[in-house]
């Protein structure tokens, strides 16, 4: 996952989404998360005790210039519910999907190549970008 690559610093990807950050945090990119994000970035940290990282993660989302955490609601549940009939994601994966596509974005930002599979947004892949 990008926010996971960006706040603990890897080797590899970090500098690639640096800029993309910088961009977000400048206001030259809107960026949107799904509320599964924070579930899924907060569970590693809360498993091994690290309540700084898990604060890290949750300032990142919650608090950060121009990037909208939004809710499951019920239109994103039955879009998310439809991506994986159609392409059998993980629900996880469906629903931040579906929180992008619903909310127009322009692209998808992972390094999951599962989601080459959709239809309705563009994913922009980390490995691509090495």
């Amino acid at each position: 996952m990008s926010l996971i690559y960006f706040i603990e610093q890897h080797a590899e990807y970090a500098p690639v989404l640096r800029p993309v950050f910088r961009l977000i945090d400048d206001g030259e990119v809107e960026a949107h998360a799904s509320v599964i994000s924070l579930i899924e970035v907060l569970v590693r940290p809360f498993a091994l005790g690290q309540t700084e990282l898990a604060s890290e993660y949750r300032d990142l989302l919650l608090y950060s210039r121009n990037l909208v955490l939004h809710p499951v609601d019920a239109e994103v549940a039955t879009l998310s519910a439809t991506i994986r009939a159609q392409h059998g994601l993980k629900v996880p994966d469906a629903l931040v999907a579906a929180t992008g596509i619903a909310n127009e974005c322009d692209c998808l930002v992972t390094n999951d190549p599962a989601f080459n599979r959709l239809n309705g947004i563009r994913v922009l892949l980390l490995s691509d970008f090495e």
